[in-house]
């Protein structure tokens, strides 16, 4: 089964980003989760890693206590954090996605890391323009291709 976890801001709107890939629903995955709490997302992961299929979480995210503002560049990069401390152990496929390009080199040294050299980790910026919709469904269909 291809299940995807949502891991994304309170703030951003589901609706927007997410609409044009639920209507894709069969011909990329089964199903599809929602968590908007990085606690939320860290208990799933470690009841039930073997669920998912792939991970798309933004990298800015409010850590909510469980991470310091340090650490997370004051939520700048709370994605990356979650990843390192928790997310590293699973053997599934991860986009980060963020509206900032800067994150992107983030990511870039993440994947360039040796103990990461076999992950999945994949960078996708987001806007709300039709063609970063388009950009999200063919990177999922990457992904579950390979």
């Amino acid at each position: 089964m291809k299940k995807i976890l949502f891991i994304l801001n309170p703030e951003t709107s589901f609706k927007d980003y997410i609409v044009p890939i639920i209507s894709n629903k069969g011909s990329l995955y089964d199903s599809f989760e929602r968590v908007d709490s990085i606690d939320w997302a860290i208990d799933l992961m470690r009841k039930n890693p073997k669920d998912y299929s792939l991970i798309i979480m933004e990298v800015s995210m409010r850590s909510l206590g469980i991470f310091s503002l340090d650490e997370t560049m004051r939520n700048r990069i709370t994605g990356i954090v979650l990843f390192e401390a928790e997310f590293y152990k699973l053997e599934i496929p991860i986009i980060f996605w963020s509206k900032s390009r800067d994150q992107q080199k983030y990511v870039s040294m993440l994947k360039r890391r040796r103990r990461y050299k076999d992950h999945n980790l994949s960078f996708l910026h987001k806007t709300k323009e039709e063609d970063d919709y388009l950009n999200l469904l063919r990177k999922i269909r990457k992904v579950f291709e390979e």
